[in-house]
């Protein structure tokens, strides 16, 4: 796929979304599933691997505050909506909290753009409802800064195809 291209499908994965978002509106769910947008993708870098699973693990567990922890300050947060400029540990928080799903790990691949892309199974988390999220997949890209979450992005689940080898995740 030319550079080019994947730039155009990069960018507009990162405009679409779904689940909560900073305003906590309801979640809309499209009857027929969105097609999966293949994705020539690197193995993820381990350090970035780790931070996203230990983000995607503390929210999980229900520790808005530790996972917010996790967020360089200024950073940049898409969920269904706007991009939200979070300028404060509060307005970290508050974008944590809003997310209906806990989320387990499932693959992380680096992208064009600077990006990191991951895809979770969702789950329910103390704190929040995830419904009919529950079991399904989801994935978000990421970028980083001083080893924590610069951007976060709600975007279609892709299809990764290989460029390298599977990374241990």
């Amino acid at each position: 796929m030319k550079r080019s291209a994947l730039l155009a499908l990069a960018a507009a994965a990162l405009v679409a979304g779904c689940g909560g978002d900073h305003a906590q509106k309801p979640i809309v769910r499209s009857q027929a599933p969105p097609q999966q947008p293949h994705v020539r993708a690197l193995p993820a870098r381990p350090p970035e691997v780790a931070l996203i699973r230990r983000w995607s693990d503390t929210l999980r567990a229900g520790h808005v505050a530790a996972a917010s922890r996790l967020f360089h300050l200024p950073a940049l947060a898409q969920n269904d909506g706007p991009e939200l400029a979070l300028q404060s540990r509060s307005d970290v928080r508050a974008f944590n909290a809003s997310l209906p799903c806990g989320a387990v790990l499932l693959d992380a691949r680096r992208v064009a753009g600077g990006y990191t892309l991951a895809v979770f199974r969702l789950t329910d988390r103390p704190g929040a409802a995830c419904g009919t999220g529950t079991g399904q997949r989801a994935a978000a890209a990421f970028r980083f800064k001083g080893a924590l979450i610069s951007d976060w992005r709600r975007v279609p689940v892709p299809q990764f195809e290989r460029a390298g080898p599977s990374p241990r995740i």
